[in-house]
């Protein structure tokens, strides 16, 4: 296909060479390489709204879409963000260890320094019953 012939149909036509109004169409093919090369904007005053009833059943469904709402922790559950550096050797012993336990490396150093904490509590509880 010559180049500047598969430009022109990505490349807008100029507004003033517009057809006005706007054009009727013998088939889908044409209706689509028309809107294939030309601006819908230029033609805003010539379309109608659709009513919502109307719509096919996927511009329905794209139109009542939100977004979700973020997932919020509850306070008690609230995190910190802690930037550890490891050498290149600790972090490639740690990301082996969490893939044989087909976890997320970061939720496997988080377990470490959970138990490393419980075990610290522990060792710093006063000892009774002596």
């Amino acid at each position: 296909m010559d180049e500047s012939r598969s430009l022109s149909r990505i490349l807008p036509y100029s507004p003033e060479n517009y057809p006005k109004p706007l054009p009727t169409f013998a088939s889908e093919e044409e209706l689509r390489d028309f809107w294939d090369t030309h601006d819908f904007t230029y033609y805003e005053d010539e379309l109608e709204a659709v009513p919502y009833e109307e719509l096919p059943q996927p511009f329905k469904r794209a139109m009542d879409w939100t977004p979700p709402m973020p997932r919020r922790r509850p306070v008690s559950h609230r995190t910190g963000v802690v930037v550890l550096r490891l050498s290149d050797d600790q972090l490639r012993a740690a990301t082996e260890v969490a893939a044989k336990r087909h976890v997320p490396v970061r939720e496997l150093v988080r377990s470490w320094v959970s138990s490393g904490l419980e075990r610290e509590r522990s060792t710093q509880e006063p000892k009774t019953g002596t």
